[in-house]
């Protein structure tokens, strides 16, 4: 179910966007692999018509502000239950040999396990909004946020979801 969420959540990536530099908070950032700056920022979307919710427009990108390197993400202000996790993972993202995974989670989703094509895992560990922004914008308070890298000889196949005390929440092919 999380899967056809996600699917139908999450459009396509998208290489460049002609609508200038997206206004959203920084709610995660950090470096991939090869030391490229990344970062995620969420900005509230008013309702699309006068019987829709309002929403929350994400933005992943990569690189320096002006790369034009990301995707762009429209969820529900409140996600619903049976939506643990988003995935979607992207690959040529950069100059070297690495992909990603990247997304957004339910508040209680603390870890996420990705098994790879090699069979080894990777450990992700999304991450609420920095305080001060949760503070300030309360819609950000049921979300959590990550961007994890891995070598492109790698490809993700499946993402289990954890609670904090190690019940799995979800299970999902990528």
């Amino acid at each position: 179910m999380a899967a056809a969420m996600a699917a139908f959540l999450l459009p396509g990536g998208a290489s460049a966007c002609a609508c200038g530099e997206f206004k959203g908070v920084v709610v995660a950032h950090g470096k991939s692999l090869h030391g490229v700056p990344w970062r995620i920022k969420a900005a509230p979307m008013p309702p699309r018509t006068k019987t829709s919710p309002p929403g929350i427009r994400v933005h992943f990108s990569i690189g320096d502000k002006d790369s034009g390197i990301g995707y762009f993400s429209s969820l529900p202000r409140r996600l619903p239950p049976e939506l643990v996790f988003t995935a979607n993972k992207g690959s040529g993202i950069t100059d070297y040999p690495e992909s990603d995974i990247s997304g957004v989670t339910q508040p209680k989703a603390v870890e996420l396990v990705v098994k790879m094509s090699d069979g080894q895992f990777l450990t992700v560990r999304p991450v609420l909004a920095p305080p001060e922004a949760r503070k300030r914008f309360p819609w950000l308070r049921g979300l959590r946020f990550y961007d994890a890298f891995f070598p492109s000889s790698q490809e993700p196949l499946k993402v289990t979801a954890f609670d904090g005390d190690g019940r799995v929440l979800a299970r999902e092919p990528v």
